[in-house]
């Protein structure tokens, strides 16, 4: 497999993570105390996070996130991943946190309301 799944991401023009959960060699990657953290990753942490991702991504894309997420915090297959417990604690916090997807779904629905109720007034 190629890592064209990288270049299919949504976010792959602005994104700055080491850590591509659709790179092939993502386990051979550093991720250094403080760097950012891929968006899916940590979406894939919440409450619900597969529904998140599957309502963003195509499904093999959703699958390699959902499985590097889980080999990240140890509920995966192999558990014996080194060198990546920033990025585990990262995503443990994220599991915390309200989704961001969500939240930007509901800022662009809040921005199409006001441009419907703005075109009323103008007309």
């Amino acid at each position: 497999m190629t890592d064209k799944l990288m270049y299919s991401c949504p976010k792959w023009e602005s994104c700055s993570a080491p850590i591509c959960p659709l790179d092939t060699r993502w386990r051979e990657s550093t991720h250094l105390a403080g760097e950012r953290v891929c968006l899916y990753l940590r979406e894939a942490s919440k409450p619900g996070g597969r529904a998140l991702l599957e309502g963003a991504l195509p499904g093999e894309l959703v699958s390699k996130v959902l499985v590097a997420h889980s080999e990240i915090v140890g509920t995966g297959e192999r558990t014996s991943l080194k060198g990546f417990s920033d990025l585990r604690h990262k995503l443990e916090t994220a599991r915390k946190s309200s989704s961001k997807m969500n939240s930007l779904k509901t800022l662009n629905r809040l921005a199409d309301v006001t441009d419907v109720h703005e075109a009323d007034v103008t007309a």
